[in-house]
């Protein structure tokens, strides 16, 4: 890729400046298509599925060629619904400073965002801020650990200047003295209407013209087969269908072409990630272990933030117990466990967590476990209401 200066990347002289041209235009493509995976399966509640694409679009975007600044704000985006999908784990460190809950570190990509001109300050970035304010001190609150609760209200708003963060504040300050985790007010801003909020945002932000080529392109061929399997009456159609595909094909890069005749435009010089030497990869076995974009650009005159060496890996904080003992791993909850549950309850009623147990599969679960899970899916709203017996 051909910078400012007019450099050339080491093996342009072999592959010509053309080949690096197209993959920038290919790359930016590529990273339109992850965002907007990310953010379907965000609003769908396909967690599981979403750290995949976490994970893979984790290592792509560490190329200096996607990290233009019209791409930059969609990575951010991204940053803020991977901390949220981590939200209700305390342990799961994004940033250099383990005290940091993955909540605040959405809040801080957020109001990173903001300073860079890349989202409005307009009602849905106001409604989001409050509700990520809110819900890092309630999951704190839920964990029954209202000191670090206590500690996560203190770290944000340090600089508070309006009338109604004073007032947020003082609101919270009470609950936490109450120790009511399900207190009404926190339950007005709950953590489904959290996820809510950042999905909309997502879609305002993902729904810009010219935004989603790839997803787009391969949609007009998936649409091409259906119409061909519909009207597969002889091999005439199938051989016209073959032609029809390669011609939408042919437009779409026209098109594609067209609408990013820009990309030779200057850039930020700003990076947004280090560029450190990377050990050869190794399928990762436990999804605890991985991260996503842990280190983000620093806007001009903001307080700077030691970043890890290690940026691009969440990290499990180390327990502070003296005991002698390794200390128990949690296991998250599978998508698929939460399914089987569902029917289970369905099946047998709440309460009969042993049979359920029995007649469905679960990875190494207890019936303590499966009765816990459920009294956590009702106080996240994610079992219908008439199913809250």
């Amino acid at each position: 890729m051909e910078s400012n200066s007019g450099k050339r990347p080491l093996g342009c002289t072999a592959l010509g400046t053309d080949f690096y041209k197209a993959k920038e235009v290919a790359s930016r493509w590529i990273v339109d298509f992850m965002c907007y995976c990310l953010s379907r399966y965000f609003g769908a509640g396909m967690f599981q599925e979403f750290r995949v694409m976490r994970d893979a679009m984790n290592d792509f975007v560490q190329q200096p060629s996607v990290l233009e600044s019209n791409q930059a704000k969609k990575v951010h985006l991204c940053q803020i619904l991977a901390r949220i999908v981590e939200g209700n784990s305390l342990d799961v460190q994004f940033d250099n400073d383990e005290n940091v809950t993955p909540l605040e570190s959405a809040l801080m990509v957020l109001i990173e965002m903001v300073g860079n001109n890349e989202i409005q300050k307009d009602a849905l970035y106001a409604d989001l801020k409050q509700l990520l304010q809110i819900q890092s001190v309630a999951v704190c609150m839920e964990k029954g650990n209202f000191k670090k609760a206590s500690e996560v209200l203190e770290r944000q708003f340090q600089k508070t200047t309006t009338e109604s963060e004073q007032s947020l504040k003082r609101k919270l300050t009470l609950i936490i003295i109450k120790k009511d985790p399900y207190h009404k007010f926190l339950n007005n801003f709950n953590y489904k209407r959290m996820i809510e909020s950042a999905e909309s945002l997502a879609n305002r932000m993902l729904n810009e013209k010219n935004s989603n080529f790839l997803f787009q392109a391969a949609q007009k061929v998936v649409d091409s087969i259906r119409k061909r399997d519909a009207n597969m009456d002889s091999s005439e159609d199938e051989s016209n269908h073959d032609h029809q595909e390669e011609k939408c094909e042919s437009s779409l890069r026209d098109n594609g072409d067209s609408s990013n005749t820009n990309f030779n435009t200057k850039r930020s010089k700003k990076r947004l990630y280090s560029l450190v030497d990377h050990k050869s990869w190794k399928p990762i076995k436990s999804d605890a272990t991985k991260d996503f974009l842990g280190e983000r650009e620093r806007s001009p005159g903001r307080e700077k933030r030691e970043t890890s060496s290690v940026p691009l890996r969440k990290m499990k904080v180390p327990s502070r117990s003296n005991n002698v003992g390794a200390t128990r791993k949690k296991r998250h909850w599978m998508w698929e466990e939460d399914t089987q549950l569902k029917e289970g309850v369905k099946r047998f009623g709440p309460g009969n967590w042993t049979k359920i147990l029995e007649h469905y599969e679960f990875n190494n679960r207890t019936s303590v476990m499966l009765k816990d899970r459920w009294r956590t899916m009702k106080r996240l709203y994610m079992v219908p209401s008439d199913e809250e017996s």
